[in-house]
């Protein structure tokens, strides 16, 4: 039985939520600015998840366990560990990020922060990263389908 694009499901992620799909899903984030869209596969499963993660470390929040996909920190081990609990090997895991741009021209947060921290934390577990799209000043939309391990990034200027 074939597989068509309207068997497969789409879910929407906002602020700081993170989702993890066994079935072929599409995972979408829109308005990527200082943000990064953390899209994980596990290559051999197909087990995907992603992370829309705000900010870079969760220190000055006493509350971040309740929302772990919000910083970096958290958002990284947290995804992983909830990929794992359904099936997915760590060691099988790629990595594709999108955002961490600068789009507050005038003293607003540099996303590249949060581009970095996650860097930071994909290397310590070690995952790799197989493909970014991550600075400049431009807000982004992306599409992540969990079934290929594709994403399809729409950049967008701001004005």
């Amino acid at each position: 039985m074939s597989e068509t694009a309207s068997c497969i499901r789409e879910f929407q992620l906002g602020l700081g939520m993170m989702l993890v799909v066994k079935e072929r899903s599409v995972l979408s984030i829109s308005g990527l600015g200082s943000c990064v869209g953390l899209a994980l596969r596990d290559i051999v499963s197909g087990i995907g998840g992603l992370a829309h993660i705000v900010l870079p470390d969760s220190r000055e929040d006493k509350d971040a366990f309740a929302w772990p996909g919000k910083y970096a920190d958290t958002a990284v081990t947290s995804l992983v560990k909830r990929m794992v609990s359904v099936g997915a090997e760590a060691l099988y895991l790629r990595a594709k990020l999108v955002g961490g741009a600068n789009v507050l021209l005038s003293g607003g947060f540099d996303g590249s922060r949060n581009a970095t921290r996650v860097r930071a934390e994909l290397a310590a577990m070690p995952i790799k990263i197989v493909a970014e799209d991550t600075g400049s000043n431009l807000s982004r939309t992306m599409k992540f389908d969990t079934g290929n391990g594709k994403i399809i990034v729409k950049r967008f200027q701001q004005h």
